[in-house]
């Protein structure tokens, strides 16, 4: 997005995103953690085009107000929260002296398992509202690294420890992983539409089970099971999709009844 102003009767050009997916990893958190401050005091909402267009402070304060008013009217759209990045934008975190490691920007890394717990601490978030869920969903997906500089593997059993440091982390950090989570999500039902097929009209909705859906592909069998969880996400997600796929069409061949 271009954005132009005058500023002591010289035309300024600046640049600058116009989603969230547009921004900057710096620019990204750094909305984030205005928003949660203009929520409690509004009147800071010039910090948005500031930060977005990298506007220098002195300049900003030397327009005039309507000036200053047109320019945050282009970021009243950000608190809708749409177009959220699909890109990993935190790769870590500093929670006291200790540092931890998320995943990499398109999350390759990511093996079933630290999906199917994430997904199972989200849930009981978004039904209790408890923030100690979002504490342990956020410690799964970041651990500290090796002394080789390898993150360390996931291991669930770890999830509850690490989550009790999570605590100290800032609201603002831990809107941005939870935001940023659910745009990389929203992105997952475009590329696996099968998978995450929302029910149809008259069918009763179902949420998503991944530990049922990945027992089904191991078709039971215990040791097949604990592979696959250690399996890259895209892969096994790639081997559920289209077993729905192959589902739903073989659903469709059937004789439909007439009412």
């Amino acid at each position: 997005m271009e954005i132009s102003y005058t500023y002591k009767g010289k035309r300024v050009v600046r640049t600058g995103p116009d989603t969230w997916e547009q921004m900057s990893a710096q620019q990204y958190i750094a909305t984030i953690r205005a928003i949660n401050i203009i929520e409690q005091e509004p009147e800071k909402t010039w910090a948005l085009p500031v930060i977005l267009l990298g506007i220098p402070l002195r300049e900003y304060f030397g327009m005039s107000m309507a000036q200053r008013h047109v320019l945050i009217g282009y970021f009243h759209h950000l608190s809708e929260f749409n177009d959220l990045p699909k890109d990993w934008m935190l790769p870590s975190i500093q929670v006291g002296w200790q540092k931890w490691h998320g995943p990499n920007k398109r999350l390759t890394d990511l093996i079933f398992a630290e999906f199917m717990f994430a997904e199972s601490m989200l849930e009981r978030y978004y039904s209790k509202h408890d923030e100690w869920e979002l504490d342990r969903f956020i410690s799964i997906l970041y651990r500290p690294k090796s002394w080789f500089g390898k993150r360390h593997d996931f291991n669930n059993k770890l999830v509850d420890e690490r989550a009790k440091q999570l605590t100290k982390l800032d609201k603002a950090t831990k809107t941005a992983i939870l935001l940023n989570y659910q745009g990389w999500k929203k992105h997952l039902k475009k590329l696996y539409k099968y998978a995450f097929q929302e029910a149809k009209q008259g069918e009763k909705a179902q949420k998503s089970n991944w530990l049922e859906q990945a027992t089904r592909l191991a078709e039971h069998r215990q040791s097949e099971l604990t592979t696959i969880k250690n399996t890259s996400f895209y892969e096994v997600m790639s081997n559920i999709n289209l077993r729905m796929k192959d589902f739903e069409w073989a659903k469709s061949q059937l004789p439909q009844n007439n009412k």
